[in-house]
């Protein structure tokens, strides 16, 4: 959090030299923070502003800002435009701020402990697996809309794997060992749930 709050000079930190987005944060300040969102923990709008009148308000900030893209979020969170803040769950406070920050394109999303909490959930949508198995608690895998598994990051790691093999070392494999497998040219890649 200090780290975010002197990105943002909240607070002054001493520094010799910050680079954020290849800019130099004392000297090129205001382009960096077009340049980034920030979703903090609590919402840090007036309780008797409106969604609209934010919208509104950031319009005349950021030059990126995307109006129509503001509003299908609010639809897609099932947020009143017209009512005021105090009315919103702690929830629905969270899904503006989302909306907001990313409504002006960002290049730079920053969550200040807006997952802190254990009941909280991110839902991350990738395929680069390589970036999943640093941050993610648990694996979903959906392939043509059917669940193939669920499983903690764990599991996977410890019990998982992946083998290619021929036809014939195929065909020994245990059915209820493979998660789901690739027929290829010459061989088979197969990931299974049991490892030994």
């Amino acid at each position: 959090s200090t780290l975010i709050n002197s990105i943002l000079n909240i607070v002054k930190a001493d520094y010799d030299e910050v680079h954020i987005l290849g800019q130099d944060l004392k000297s090129q300040e205001k382009e960096i923070k077009k340049e980034i969102a920030v979703i903090f923990n609590d919402s840090h709008y007036g309780e008797n502003l409106t969604p609209l009148f934010i919208g509104k308000m950031l319009s005349g900030i950021y030059t990126d800002w995307d109006q129509k893209k503001f509003t299908d979020y609010l639809k897609q969170f099932h947020l009143p435009e017209k009512k005021r803040l105090k009315t919103f769950s702690t929830g629905m406070k969270v899904k503006l701020e989302f909306a907001a920050a990313l409504s002006h394109n960002p290049k730079l999303l920053i969550l200040d402990e807006a997952t802190k909490q254990e009941d909280h959930s991110v839902l991350i949508s990738s395929h680069i697996t390589s970036d999943l198995d640093k941050i993610a608690d648990y694996i979903a895998y959906i392939h043509e809309g059917r669940l193939l598994f669920l499983k903690s990051i764990d599991e996977l790691n410890n019990d998982c794997g992946i083998i290619r093999c021929g036809r014939e070392f195929f065909d020994a494999l245990s059915p209820e060992d493979i998660i789901a497998y690739r027929e290829e040219p010459y061989s088979y890649c197969v990931f299974i749930k049991n490892r030994q």
